[in-house]
């Protein structure tokens, strides 16, 4: 659905979904007897059902102000089996089911979210802006970004956190360039970008996995300058 209102000050945009994922590739078992090896297997799959809502207003010939929210419940569908994670895993954290003969316990992921989709995600953005003289122009900008936390892996047993990160903005723009300085992670948030399992081998022990993560960038401050060179053939 898409819609204006108030004289088309307002924009609304919203969307309801279902996604049927049918054979995702996995690492499963071989369905050959005499190959007791994983193998990438074309699995069940998942289901995600989800909405959207975004709300852009200009309340004032000087204001803009946006909202934009989204909301994702996506799930493995029953008895997709995830030998990924296998080292992971054991009888009291994971769902085990029978596998085989070398493998006798494979971890059932059905049921567990998908890794990297955050269930719900907002953004937040209001600029101010404005003439100043000749075909000079200025804004004053900030945003604010809110992020669920989201799984690493099909075992969903580690996960990224939530975030919440705010920035903001000012600029001078023209025809052809802008001039801006700006600011990211304003609260100086520290959190991972992402994370996955390495496995770790031993000499006298079972193969064992650790988990590592790249941290993300903390409060950061700058300028920028951008020059359209065709901005003459517009």
């Amino acid at each position: 659905m898409k819609s204006r209102l108030a004289a088309g000050r307002v924009q609304l945009s919203a969307a309801v979904y279902y996604t049927h994922w049918s054979n995702m590739q996995m690492q499963g078992l071989s369905s050959d007897p005499g190959f007791p090896f994983p193998v990438i297997r074309n699995l069940t799959g998942s289901i995600v059902n989800g909405a959207e809502l975004t709300v852009e207003a200009q309340p004032a010939a000087w204001l803009d102000l946006g909202l934009a929210y989204a909301y994702a419940d996506a799930r493995f569908r029953g008895g997709v089996i995830d030998l990924g994670v296998l080292s992971n895993c054991s009888p009291t954290i994971c769902n085990m089911v029978p596998g085989t003969a070398s493998m006798p316990l494979v971890p059932d992921v059905g049921g567990n979210h998908l890794p990297g989709a955050p269930r719900n995600a907002l953004a937040l953005r209001a600029t101010l802006h404005g003439h100043w003289v000749g075909d000079r122009g200025w804004y004053v900008s900030t945003g604010f970004d809110v992020t669920d936390r989201q799984f690493i892996a099909s075992d969903n047993l580690n996960w990224l956190g939530a975030r919440d990160l705010l920035s903001a903005g000012a600029g001078i723009t023209g025809r052809a360039f802008e001039f801006s300085l700006w600011g990211r992670n304003l609260l100086d948030q520290h959190y991972v970008t992402n994370g996955q399992y390495a496995t770790t081998f031993s000499l006298t022990g079972p193969p064992d996995s650790i988990l590592w993560g790249d941290p993300a960038n903390g409060r950061r401050f700058g300028a920028s300058v951008t020059y359209h060179f065709a901005a003459g053939d517009r």
